[in-house]
């Protein structure tokens, strides 16, 4: 993911816009920044490793099934809160969001 990327989908996690992720905000938010916004056609629900900026590795760990694409229910599982709170103080900033993304990008 570019610099542009990592905010644009920072900035949708972050929904109250105080520069920080709670856990709530990231549960509510992650199918969103992960997967909506990621998709090009709103018709069908495969989103494939070409529309993501994710790691080939990261994506055939969170393909289920091996379908060759991924589901929203497929992100939900694959990515988590803890993983990126490295400092579990039940939120994450900017920084430590761009550090976990590098762990899960191209």
């Amino acid at each position: 993911y570019t610099a542009k990327q990592a905010r644009e989908i920072f900035d949708i996690l972050d929904s109250n816009h105080d520069g920080k992720v709670s856990k709530l905000e990231f549960e509510a938010n992650k199918i969103d920044a992960f997967y909506f916004r990621d998709r090009k056609n709103p018709q069908d629900p495969r989103l494939r490793f070409e529309d993501t900026g994710l790691s080939r590795e990261f994506f055939d760990q969170a393909d289920e099934g091996h379908k060759g694409y991924l589901t929203g229910l497929d992100l939900v599982d694959a990515i988590h809160f803890e993983a990126i709170d490295a400092t579990h103080h039940g939120y994450f900033d900017f920084a430590q969001f761009v550090a976990a993304l590098k762990t899960i990008s191209r």
